[in-house]
């Protein structure tokens, strides 16, 4: 993963290199909420190579799980946890926190 462009504003505009190609975010960004048009796109060019990321979004942000040996998200469910379940973050809608 590098990251090729960056522009923060506004808008927020960066090109991410996952593995060969290069993906083009632009979405509209929050001072005070997080966005999570970057942690799906990631999510989702791990799982194209064979690696699957697990998030638990919470009050305070994003846990970030990436997960081996065939574990999941009901493995970590199973476990006594806060209220919030694991989900695939890769098959979870981006959220651009300052669209309307």
């Amino acid at each position: 993963m590098r990251l090729e462009h960056l522009d923060i504003g506004e808008r927020h505009r960066l090109g991410l290199r996952l593995g060969d190609e290069v993906h083009d975010l632009d979405y509209r960004g929050a001072g005070k909420y997080l966005s999570t048009v970057l942690h799906v796109a990631v999510a989702r060019a791990a799982h194209a190579h064979g690696r699957r990321l697990a998030w638990l979004r919470a009050d305070q942000g994003v846990w970030i799980a990436a997960l081996r040996g065939g574990t999941t998200v009901e493995a970590l469910n199973a476990e006594p946890a806060g209220s919030e379940p694991w989900e695939w973050a890769d098959e979870q809608p981006p959220t651009a926190a300052g669209e309307p």
